[in-house]
Protein backbone atom coordinates (compact mmCIF):
# COMPACT_ATOMS: atom_id res chain seq x y z
CA UNK A 1 0.00 0.00 0.00
CA UNK A 2 1.22 3.51 -0.79
CA UNK A 3 1.99 5.72 2.18
CA UNK A 4 -0.61 8.37 2.89
CA UNK A 5 0.52 12.01 3.00
CA UNK A 6 -1.96 14.78 3.86
CA UNK A 7 -1.33 18.37 2.76
CA UNK A 8 -3.62 20.92 4.47
CA UNK A 9 -3.70 24.29 2.70
CA UNK A 10 -6.51 26.53 1.49
CA UNK A 11 -4.99 27.32 -1.92
CA UNK A 12 -1.34 26.31 -2.30
CA UNK A 13 -0.02 23.03 -3.64
CA UNK A 14 2.81 20.86 -2.30
CA UNK A 15 5.29 22.24 -4.86
CA UNK A 16 4.60 25.70 -3.36
CA UNK A 17 5.75 24.39 0.02
CA UNK A 18 8.94 23.17 -1.63
CA UNK A 19 9.53 26.73 -2.86
CA UNK A 20 9.13 27.98 0.74
CA UNK A 21 11.01 25.28 2.68
CA UNK A 22 13.22 23.61 0.04
CA UNK A 23 12.09 20.25 1.44
CA UNK A 24 12.12 17.75 -1.43
CA UNK A 25 9.40 15.62 0.21
CA UNK A 26 6.96 18.15 -1.24
CA UNK A 27 8.11 17.15 -4.72
CA UNK A 28 8.82 13.43 -4.25
CA UNK A 29 5.78 12.27 -2.28
CA UNK A 30 2.20 11.83 -3.46
CA UNK A 31 0.00 14.16 -1.38
CA UNK A 32 -3.72 14.13 -0.66
CA UNK A 33 -4.55 17.85 -0.71
CA UNK A 34 -7.28 19.09 1.64
CA UNK A 35 -8.44 22.69 1.63
CA UNK A 36 -10.19 23.23 4.98
CA UNK A 37 -10.40 21.96 8.54
CA UNK A 38 -13.70 20.22 7.79
CA UNK A 39 -12.22 18.47 4.76
CA UNK A 40 -9.19 17.52 6.89
CA UNK A 41 -11.40 15.89 9.54
CA UNK A 42 -13.50 14.10 6.92
CA UNK A 43 -10.44 12.84 5.04
CA UNK A 44 -8.66 11.54 8.14
CA UNK A 45 -11.77 9.85 9.55
CA UNK A 46 -12.63 8.28 6.19
CA UNK A 47 -9.12 6.91 5.74
CA UNK A 48 -9.08 5.69 9.34
CA UNK A 49 -12.36 3.83 8.82
CA UNK A 50 -10.64 2.07 5.88
CA UNK A 51 -7.72 1.06 8.10
CA UNK A 52 -5.37 3.73 6.71
CA UNK A 53 -3.33 6.23 8.70
CA UNK A 54 -1.18 9.09 7.37
CA UNK A 55 2.59 8.76 7.40
CA UNK A 56 2.97 12.56 7.20
CA UNK A 57 0.70 15.56 7.60
CA UNK A 58 1.80 19.00 6.41
CA UNK A 59 -0.06 21.92 8.00
CA UNK A 60 -0.85 25.41 6.82
CA UNK A 61 -2.27 27.77 9.44
CA UNK A 62 -4.37 30.38 7.64
CA UNK A 63 -7.17 28.49 5.91
CA UNK A 64 -9.52 31.41 5.24
CA UNK A 65 -9.26 35.12 4.46
CA UNK A 66 -10.39 35.97 8.00
CA UNK A 67 -7.22 34.32 9.33
CA UNK A 68 -5.03 36.67 7.30
CA UNK A 69 -6.96 39.66 8.66
CA UNK A 70 -6.51 38.46 12.26
CA UNK A 71 -2.81 37.72 11.74
CA UNK A 72 -2.11 41.05 10.06
CA UNK A 73 -3.22 42.90 13.22
CA UNK A 74 -0.01 41.81 14.96
CA UNK A 75 2.24 41.38 11.95
CA UNK A 76 1.72 37.62 12.33
CA UNK A 77 3.67 37.63 15.61
CA UNK A 78 0.61 36.50 17.60
CA UNK A 79 -2.77 35.09 16.69
CA UNK A 80 -6.01 35.65 18.62
CA UNK A 81 -7.98 32.43 18.09
CA UNK A 82 -11.01 33.88 19.89
CA UNK A 83 -11.63 36.02 16.79
CA UNK A 84 -11.98 33.07 14.40
CA UNK A 85 -15.29 31.85 13.07
CA UNK A 86 -13.64 29.33 10.72
CA UNK A 87 -11.09 26.78 12.03
CA UNK A 88 -7.40 27.32 11.31
CA UNK A 89 -4.66 24.75 10.82
CA UNK A 90 -4.02 25.09 14.56
CA UNK A 91 -7.54 23.77 15.16
CA UNK A 92 -6.77 20.87 12.80
CA UNK A 93 -3.63 20.11 14.82
CA UNK A 94 -5.68 20.15 18.03
CA UNK A 95 -8.23 17.85 16.41
CA UNK A 96 -5.65 15.29 15.24
CA UNK A 97 -4.16 15.20 18.75
CA UNK A 98 -7.57 14.44 20.27
CA UNK A 99 -8.23 11.84 17.56
CA UNK A 100 -4.91 10.17 18.40
CA UNK A 101 -5.73 10.20 22.13
CA UNK A 102 -9.23 8.80 21.59
CA UNK A 103 -8.02 6.03 19.29
CA UNK A 104 -4.70 5.34 21.06
CA UNK A 105 -2.69 6.25 17.95
CA UNK A 106 0.74 7.73 17.44
CA UNK A 107 0.81 11.13 15.83
CA UNK A 108 1.91 10.95 12.20
CA UNK A 109 5.15 12.69 11.28
CA UNK A 110 4.37 16.33 10.61
CA UNK A 111 5.60 19.36 8.79
CA UNK A 112 4.35 22.93 9.06
CA UNK A 113 4.63 24.86 5.82
CA UNK A 114 2.63 27.91 6.95
CA UNK A 115 4.10 31.32 6.25
CA UNK A 116 2.34 32.71 9.35
CA UNK A 117 5.06 33.02 12.00
CA UNK A 118 2.62 32.76 14.92
CA UNK A 119 0.63 29.99 13.28
CA UNK A 120 3.71 27.92 12.47
CA UNK A 121 5.01 28.36 16.02
CA UNK A 122 1.66 27.45 17.63
CA UNK A 123 1.06 24.36 15.48
CA UNK A 124 4.61 23.11 15.94
CA UNK A 125 4.47 23.65 19.71
CA UNK A 126 1.29 21.64 20.35
CA UNK A 127 2.29 18.81 18.01
CA UNK A 128 5.77 18.54 19.52
CA UNK A 129 4.35 18.66 23.04
CA UNK A 130 1.96 15.80 22.29
CA UNK A 131 4.60 13.83 20.42
CA UNK A 132 7.09 14.20 23.28
CA UNK A 133 4.47 13.18 25.85
CA UNK A 134 4.05 9.84 24.06
CA UNK A 135 7.76 8.94 24.37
Amino acid sequence: MDSLHIYLDDFRHPYDAFNILKDTDYLKLKWVVVRSHDEFVKTITNFFSEGKWPAIISFDHDLDDEHYTIGEKTGYKEFDYSLTTIPTGFHSAQWIIEFCKTNNLNLPAFKVHSQSTAGRKNITAILEEFSNSKK
